[in-house]
């Protein structure tokens, strides 16, 4: 029955949050969210590009690079570091960039991701 008058405490969501990504959350943790974020809508090109730098984290080499097939099926423009900062301009904010650096981006250049 629909009703305007819910209050916050009648509302129950079964949900589990996590943030994409190695930076905030780990390698192994950011690979897992990765995965399930891929499986629910795949043609997000962002969740391939994090769980390649996630598997590289992880030592997934191989892994990386399906990944990074699986981006180039998505969204061919991203091919390189530099053309990710162009299509998701969050990645370029100057603390984030710095941490993504260490950490995503250090794996995508191990696995042959070209910086431009």
């Amino acid at each position: 029955m629909y009703r305007e008058d819910y209050s916050l405490d009648e509302i129950v969501l079964n949900l589990t949050v996590s943030v994409i990504g190695c930076v905030v959350n780990g390698p192994g943790e950011a690979r897992e969210t990765d995965i399930k974020a891929r499986a629910e809508n795949s043609r997000i090109w962002y969740v391939h590009y994090a769980l390649a730098g996630a598997l590289g984290l992880k030592g997934d080499m191989e892994g990386a690079k399906a990944a990074l097939a699986d981006l180039h099926k998505v969204k061919p423009e991203i091919n390189s570091i530099a053309n990710s900062y162009v299509y998701a301009p969050f990645l370029a904010y100057p603390s984030y960039r710095a941490l993504i650096d260490k950490t995503i981006n250090e794996d995508l250049r191990r696995v042959g991701f070209p910086e431009t």
